[in-house]
């Protein structure tokens, strides 16, 4: 066949063969380089770095899945790759420390991935790193520089850490495993296997 091999088909023809490939490791990059193959794109120096970080771990598995050692093949580029990875996993570090400190009540949401809505950077600090109420965890994103309301910043990481459990739920037509709290309004209520009540205001109904 004459057809180009999009993402979504390569990743289905690694599943086919039986080789394992994170493909939501790669989506960001995918994206980035669909735009700069247009010539264009809107994403900041540093997203394109978290990009290529993301993607780190993939390109190892891939010269592992290959019998090949990726440093002879890639030569010098091999070092700036560690060098970026190395940079994104110690500002990741710092942006995680950063949410120590604070009481979440909701096991759901201390172990939710806080990631930026305008660029989907994981890169978000909260801007007070002694702070402990998680109703006022502002944050701000280091990869583009957004300010994030507590609120946002809570639910967008609720939206992120059940996407799987919500598409499932779509699916099989069950129930949606987050909703709008009744008491409070924030779309932060669990209905979960593991929690049910309110993430955001701690109401169980």
């Amino acid at each position: 066949s004459s057809k180009t091999v999009d993402f979504a088909t390569l990743g289905q023809r690694f599943k086919d063969f039986g080789l394992p490939i994170d493909q939501s490791a790669l989506k960001d990059l995918n994206r980035i380089r669909n735009d700069i193959e247009h010539l264009y794109t809107d994403q900041s120096r540093d997203a394109i770095r978290e990009a290529i970080a993301k993607a780190f771990p993939v390109v190892v598995d891939l010269f592992r899945l290959a019998g090949e050692e990726p440093h002879k093949a890639l030569g010098d580029t091999w070092q700036v790759m560690l060098d970026v990875r190395q940079l994104y996993e110690h500002e990741l570090s710092a942006c995680r420390a950063s949410f120590e400190k604070v009481d979440w009540v909701s096991p759901t949401l201390a172990q939710a991935p806080f990631i930026c809505s305008a660029c989907q950077s994981a890169l978000v600090a909260q801007k007070d790193p002694t702070n402990t109420d998680r109703q006022s965890v502002e944050c701000t994103c280091r990869a583009c520089g957004a300010e994030i309301s507590a609120e946002d910043a809570v639910t967008h990481a609720l939206g992120a850490a059940l996407e799987t459990e919500a598409y499932l739920s779509f699916t099989d037509g069950g129930d949606e495993p987050i909703g709008i709290c009744p008491e409070c309004g924030v779309e932060a209520y669990l209905t979960t296997s593991e929690e049910f009540g309110c993430a955001w205001c701690g109401c169980v109904l």
